[in-house]
C-alpha cells in the first residue's frame, strides 16, 4: 500500500496548480472508486487541516476542511491510524474550536477511556470527561 503526502490532498482540496490539482482530484476519485488504496498518517491529516486554513493554501474554514477530510477517513480504500476515532475529533475540532492536533488527543482519550492528560492547554478544560493536569 502507497502512502499519501499531504501536499496531494491539499493540491485536491485548493487548485494552487491547475496540474497539481487536477492529478490529485484523479487520485481521490480513484480512491472513491477503490481503484487504489492508500495509507495517511495521523500527521499528514493534521498537517493538511493547518495548511489549509492559512491563506496561502485557501483559508478554508474549519467545516470545510471537516467537509473535505472526513469522507476520505471513511473510505475503505484509505487506511488511516484510529479511523473510528477522526469523526469525534473533526467534531471536537469544529464543535469546541480546538486545534486538530488537541481534538484528536481528546477524540483518543475517549475512544481508550483514559479521562487525564498533563497538558498546559486550558482548551481541554472544555471538554467533558477529560481532567487537565499541569505537570
Amino acid at each position: 500500500m502507497r502512502f499519501l503526502d499531504s501536499n496531494v490532498l491539499i493540491h485536491a482540496a485548493v487548485e494552487q496548480d491547475p496540474r497539481q490539482h487536477a492529478r490529485s482530484v484523479a487520485l481521490i476519485d480513484r480512491l472513491r472508486r477503490a481503484e487504489e488504496r492508500v495509507h495517511i498518517t495521523d500527521l499528514v491529516m493534521i498537517e493538511v487541516a493547518v495548511n489549509l486554513r492559512f491563506e496561502r493554501a485557501g483559508r478554508l474554514s474549519k467545516q470545510e476542511v471537516v467537509d473535505f477530510l472526513l469522507p476520505l477517513t471513511q473510505l475503505d480504500s484509505v487506511e488511516v491510524a484510529n479511523k473510528a476515532a477522526w469523526p469525534r475529533a473533526f467534531d471536537l475540532y469544529v464543535a469546541q474550536n480546538l486545534d486538530l492536533s488537541d481534538a484528536h488527543i481528546a477524540a483518543l482519550m475517549e475512544f481508550s477511556g483514559e479521562s487525564e492528560l498533563y497538558s498546559f492547554d486550558r482548551d481541554f478544560d472544555r471538554i467533558p470527561g477529560i481532567t487537565r493536569m499541569e505537570p
